[in-house]
């Protein structure tokens, strides 16, 4: 039986859950059942003991999960500087979700930058494929997405809508939003997206790319100020 005097000292979650008539206040024991591994709380355990735990790469993620959870502050923030200095774009994407999901803001900030620094390559990847809608629309609606083309950012989206279409394909006229569709060349404009299948079986999708193709016709003869979003450069490109 651990001390709860000593876990309530360093995390406000025991603290709360011990001083504030909480029926665990009561129990002898505390059963976490499947919401944490043994081997991360017997961590955290050794933490409230010694003010000391050892992070390392296989570990890291999970501490701070936990450290999260059971508000372990400090233990918390070692771990984000941990994965701060471990970052890398191979890993930037999780390191996004993760951050995001633990409100860790430099970790988030870090990993944000990387991934749009990265995108060319980051964006065939498993990692990109498997982003929640959410952050895949953030990503490539960014003003600093750093592309050369914008046929990537096109093809990153077809890709994802791609990776898992039954659910996706609806979400298409969003995502087809998101792209700079007429920054593209008015032949693979015309060629290559007007004539994909799955912008052909979508009507509103299909509305988006015919907008583009009239926006980008404008430009081209040189038709008045074009203010759409599907024409609007990147800082960065």
């Amino acid at each position: 039986h651990c001390h709860r005097a000593v876990l309530a000292a360093c995390s406000r979650y025991f603290d709360a859950m011990f001083s504030g008539g909480l029926k665990e206040s009561r129990d002898a024991e505390v059963n976490f059942h499947d919401s944490l591994h043994p081997e991360v709380l017997e961590l955290l355990l050794d933490y409230a003991y010694s003010a000391r735990v050892l992070i390392n790469e296989e570990n890291a993620e999970s501490l701070l999960e936990a450290g999260d959870m059971l508000q372990f502050q400090d233990v918390r923030d070692a771990s984000a500087d941990f994965l701060e200095k471990n970052l890398y774009p191979g890993n930037c994407l999780n390191m996004l979700l993760l951050s995001d999901a633990h409100c860790c803001e430099r970790l988030l900030e870090l990993s944000w930058r990387m991934a749009l620094a990265n995108f060319t390559s980051l964006c065939k990847t498993e990692d990109f494929l498997r982003l929640p809608k959410d952050k895949l629309l953030e990503l490539v609606e960014s003003e600093e997405l750093e592309v050369e083309d914008e046929s990537l950012v096109y093809e990153a989206v077809m890709g994802w809508i791609r990776y898992d279409l039954p659910r996706r394909h609806e979400v298409l006229p969003e995502l087809l939003r998101s792209v700079r569709l007429a920054l593209l060349p008015e032949s693979y404009l015309r060629n290559e997206v007007a004539c994909e299948k799955l912008v052909v079986s979508h009507k509103l999708g299909e509305e988006i790319v015919a907008d583009a193709v009239r926006c980008k016709m404008r430009i081209l003869q040189n038709d008045g100020v074009v203010t759409g979003c599907c024409a609007r450069p990147r800082k960065v490109s």
